[in-house]
């Protein structure tokens, strides 16, 4: 099967789900090849991005390679050029820029003659959107937190209803995306971003050091400032501990402030962003792991921690809930409640029958319910059927 995999920008240091799916897909045999509209060119890139066989970067085109592919399309199949000509005008079909600017990269991708289109994020889903226009190559979508919660598309429903399949990551995602946007329930599919258990996790073993780890973007949405007064209040109670905060964003200058005003300079360390290697070296030596996000659909950072045998505490927002049952295998607390949030990592530090108790129920649900190969087997059987 000849699939292609239409990405805004590939490789990213944040989106190692997507580079788990293309990687799972290659083990399945898959041709599938990446069509990124640019590449980040970030300091840091996962290692096993070289893994990956097939990537093509659409590039700049001249005004005159835009017309001939217009006049290309119109003398190919002229029907199919014309219709989606009047489906690209309407404003609420949300591919007009992409109708009169991208043709040509319709063109590339209908060459590799495709049995199939993948996307994830909103532009490349509207691209594959008039790939299908225009040529009848089926797609499929995957949607995330941001396109859903942050930035709706605003033609979600109409790409839901032409795509053979809408995929989402989370049940929570789904029943928004039935409520508010009133997309069929039939045309949605839960596929979970998940783990890779084929590979050797470290079992984690802290050897009685006290480190909290946060994997996230430095952003206000993850709630890295409750967690660092959190950890203020552990460094008043007399608390040994070192919290370590893997990831960059826009809120680095704002959080090393709050930092050095709290006097936890020696004790809240912002790493920057880590290759993946890197990041499951620190998790094998992290006590235990938490995320205090105010919104989340899915974080890959928890499943990840379970692979590990990791505690894990999280917020109870959205799909998080769907990987942490609270008191089971990792605490739930509620957002911007550093109280609560203090109350529960001191537990997991020193209670060492519950944090057994929490790594093997994380362990087991991790390998039963967000296994790479069980979630990519069933990506693979909508691109199928």
């Amino acid at each position: 099967m000849n699939v292609i995999e239409v990405l805004d920008h590939f490789p990213k240091i944040s989106e190692t789900f997507i580079l788990r799916e293309i990687l799972a897909m290659q083990k399945k045999d898959i041709d599938i090849q990446v069509f990124a509209f640019s590449n980040p060119h970030e300091d840091i890139v996962h290692h096993e991005v070289k893994e990956v066989h097939k990537v093509t970067y659409f590039l700049k085109t001249r005004i005159s390679q835009k017309i001939f592919a217009h006049l290309f399309w119109f003398v190919h199949s002229p029907s199919h050029y014309i219709k989606t000509a009047l489906f690209a005008m309407n404003p609420k079909h949300g591919i007009r820029h992409l109708f009169l600017r991208n043709l040509h990269e319709v063109v590339l991708i209908s060459n590799q003659k495709p049995d199939h289109i993948h996307a994830h994020w909103s532009k490349s889903t509207d691209f594959a959107l008039l790939v299908f226009l225009l040529t009848d190559i089926p797609f499929t979508f995957t949607t995330h937190r941001i396109e859903i919660y942050d930035q709706p598309s605003k033609n979600i429903k109409i790409k839901s209803e032409l795509a053979k399949k809408h995929i989402t990551v989370t049940e929570d995602n789904k029943r928004y995306l039935i409520n508010h946007f009133k997309i069929d329930i039939n045309d949605i599919a839960v596929v979970h971003s998940a783990i890779d258990f084929t590979k050797n996790y470290p079992v984690a073993d802290s050897k009685g050091k006290n480190t909290i780890l946060t994997i996230a973007r430095l952003e206000k949405i993850k709630g890295l400032d409750v967690l660092i007064r959190a950890c203020s209040i552990l460094k008043e109670d007399n608390y040994i501990f070192q919290c370590q905060i893997i990831g960059d964003g826009s809120e680095r200058d704002n959080l090393i402030g709050m930092i050095k005003k709290l006097n936890l300079t020696r004790d809240v360390i912002l790493t920057g962003n880590k290759t993946q290697k890197e990041v499951i070296e620190l998790l094998a030596g992290a006590k235990l792991l938490v995320l205090p996000s105010r919104s989340e659909a899915w974080p890959n950072v928890f499943t990840e921690a379970m692979a590990c045998r990791v505690p894990i505490i999280g917020t109870n927002v959205r799909g998080i809930p769907e990987i942490i049952e609270d008191g089971v295998n990792g605490f739930l607390v509620n957002p911007d409640n550093v109280d609560m949030l203090v109350e529960k990592i001191k537990i997991l530090i020193t209670n060492e029958s519950l944090r057994r108790k929490f790594i093997e129920g994380g362990y087991q649900k991790a390998f039963e319910q967000f296994n790479l190969d069980t979630e990519s087997s069933k990506l693979l059987d909508i691109w199928k059927s």
